[in-house]
């Protein structure tokens, strides 16, 4: 790939990229790293694609293998997320920044590959083909696991107490 090609990728990726990987890892030192990681190893071997679909989807697929690799040198367990949540008081009446808290420590208690089907389809808003693209599973294996992430979410919120009018 050019030098320009490359910037001009770097530029309209980093930043989703960032937050996508920073969300699954809940470690901003260790999203940087895998930050660099992954565009170390897309620079090594870009694929024969050049749209830049197809590329963003090959830099996610690397991401997402340089946190499983994360994860599995670090051997974190569900216990250390447990570890590392703090109890939230439950209100019906919650800000902006309370809901946003309430979110990201529901998330914690999803697992690795849970959180990063999540942020890909509802913030990222991928398709579940291109989910099971990047994370090399079935696509449906996607609806089914998506389904599950969402139904685990609703018992964490349950279980705090935080509830909602409108069904999933």
């Amino acid at each position: 790939m050019e030098e320009s090609a490359f910037a001009s990728f770097y530029e309209s990726t980093k930043q989703q990229l960032w937050l996508y990987i920073a969300r699954t890892v809940q470690d901003h030192a260790a999203a940087d790293d895998i930050f660099q990681e992954s565009y170390i190893k897309f620079l090594q071997y870009t694929p024969r694609e050049k749209h830049e679909l197809a590329l963003k989807s090959y830099l996610y697929r690397i991401a997402t293998n340089v946190i499983n690799d994360h994860w599995r040198k670090q051997k974190r367990t569900r216990k250390w997320f447990a570890s590392k949540t703090e109890e939230v008081p439950a209100s019906n009446n919650t800000t902006d920044i309370d809901m946003r808290h309430d979110l990201t420590d529901a998330l914690q208690h999803l697992a690795p590959q849970q959180r990063s089907m999540v942020w890909l389809a509802y913030v990222e808003d991928y398709t579940h083909k291109e989910i099971a693209e990047m994370l090399k599973v079935k696509e449906h294996s996607v609806k089914v696991l998506l389904h599950r992430a969402k139904q685990k979410l609703l018992e964490i919120f349950k279980h705090k107490g935080i509830t909602s009018e409108v069904s999933p």
